[in-house]
């Protein structure tokens, strides 16, 4: 039977990180409905037939959930860049510890008990912009993209932004008004994205990301918004002339102001270029990297081997200038910050490499020698087997594991153990809350 546009009346015993509830028909199939909480009981039509479950949409909320609350952003529903917003924020901060416990005893086999450390702040905390742009009635508005989509949901005022963000967005929107909009379509318009950054005092790089070699439209504009936000220190545009999903470009022209912004996390003093990685939520990844310094234990004299090391902050929020620093990082321009915030911090022993972290154990070890403990940080893939045998051959005593995939670090968990390793203490980070990430840390020592 053909199950598309069937409606059923269903209990969600169940929610996914992503916020979707999970629930069974009379018949045993698996439905996954958007934006659900755990206890709700309504009715759904079924939108979708895939193999093996079926995707709803929730027709009638008949009874709700005592996890439920009302949205308290007016385009939630439409909007991508939360996906909680529905769910009380204990249910969520449950929800996250749940997963990543879970997921370390059922995938790595693992039987620590993680401690759970939450953001300081949960409105706000983004440090970080980056909004695709579209037309509108009366001009042009930023916003995130639809779920699943890349139609744009334009917002006043993003909950996860600070006030000031919305406020250089609007000023910046009104006075590239007569500016065409990029279509991915056809690969024709101007403006593509609306790029922000701002530090812990304040201050604020811009970089309008567009689709031409001539920029010379901007120059108006940036002295406009510089005047009108003296915290603006960097103005850049960014371009970028590929038909592409990627939304920044390589190319970064600076037309004002200072080419790098300087920022402040675990009392270091870290140079922030436009296309460096940087924390989004700076107080609560503070806890997070004052954590892996607790895990590193490092002393004086110590090698530190930091793979994945992007702009070397792990390795430099970890260690003391005393200690020798080796990174490896395959974006170059990472390298170069990360060299240049050692050298700011007073680091004398360290090198950064750039070249991809499966070469990164071998490059320590001829310049420094056998690491005493490995910090790693990878992206949301984990770690490649080679990495972690090179890990496990080299003598290292101890490696720092910080993740953003709960699935891929427990999975990583289990193959450490396999060549001599255990898990002896990891936490759980709630660094973004009402969206679906969430970050962990384990410590392994050989055995």
């Amino acid at each position: 039977m053909k199950e598309k546009n069937r409606v059923y009346k269903l209990n969600i015993t169940a929610v996914t990180p992503e916020g979707d509830g999970i629930s069974r028909t009379e018949e045993g199939k698996v439905v996954f409905t958007p934006m659900c909480c755990k206890g709700d009981e309504m009715t759904v039509k079924i939108i979708k037939e895939a193999s093996g479950y079926l995707v709803g949409r929730t027709e009638e909320l008949i009874t709700p959930s005592p996890d439920r609350v009302q949205p308290d952003c007016p385009v939630f529903k439409q909007c991508g860049g939360c996906a909680l917003r529905h769910m009380d924020y204990e249910a969520e901060k449950k929800l996250k510890y749940t997963h990543v416990r879970d997921c370390l005893t059922r995938i790595g086999k693992c039987e620590i008990t993680p401690e759970y450390i939450v953001s300081p702040v949960t409105e706000r905390y983004r440090n970080k912009a980056q909004y695709p742009v579209t037309q509108v009635e009366n001009g042009l508005a930023a916003g995130y993209f639809a779920r699943h989509s890349h139609r744009v949901i334009p917002h006043g005022d993003c909950l996860l932004q600070p006030a000031k963000t919305t406020e250089i967005i609007n000023d910046i929107l009104k006075e590239l008004n007569d500016v065409s909009v990029y279509d991915s379509a056809t690969g024709k318009g101007v403006l593509r994205h609306l790029y922000l950054r701002n530090t812990v005092k304040g201050e604020y790089c811009v970089m309008p990301v567009v689709n031409t070699e001539d920029v010379s439209f901007l120059d108006p504009v940036c002295e406009k918004i510089t005047a009108l936000h003296p915290e603006i220190k960097s103005f850049y545009a960014n371009i970028n002339t590929q038909n592409t999903n990627v939304i920044l470009g390589k190319k970064c022209l600076l037309l004002k102001g200072e080419p790098y912004l300087t920022d402040i996390l675990c009392g270091k003093r870290f140079l922030v270029s436009p296309l460096s990685f940087w924390q989004v939520n700076a107080k609560a990844a503070e806890m997070l990297l004052n954590k892996a310094r607790e895990y590193a234990e490092l002393k004086k004299g110590d090698v530190v081997c930091d793979l994945y090391c992007g702009t070397g902050t792990v390795g430099i929020c970890c260690s003391e200038a005393d200690t020798k620093l080796f990174g490896i990082e395959i974006i170059p321009e990472a390298v170069e910050d990360a060299s240049r915030n050692a050298k700011a911090n007073g680091y004398t022993d360290f090198r950064f490499v750039c070249a991809d972290s499966e070469k990164g154990i071998e490059e320590c070890k001829n310049t420094f020698g056998t690491p005493d403990v490995v910090l790693t940080d990878p992206p949301r893939k984990g770690m490649t087997e080679k990495v972690i045998n090179d890990i496990a051959l080299s003598g290292t005593k101890k490696v720092v594991y910080i993740s953003c995939n709960p699935a891929t670090l427990a999975r990583d968990i289990k193959i450490f153990e396999e060549k001599g390793f255990k898990a002896q203490k990891a936490a759980v980070f709630d660094l973004f809350p009402r969206t679906s990430h969430v970050e962990s840390i384990v410590c392994l020592c050989r055995q």
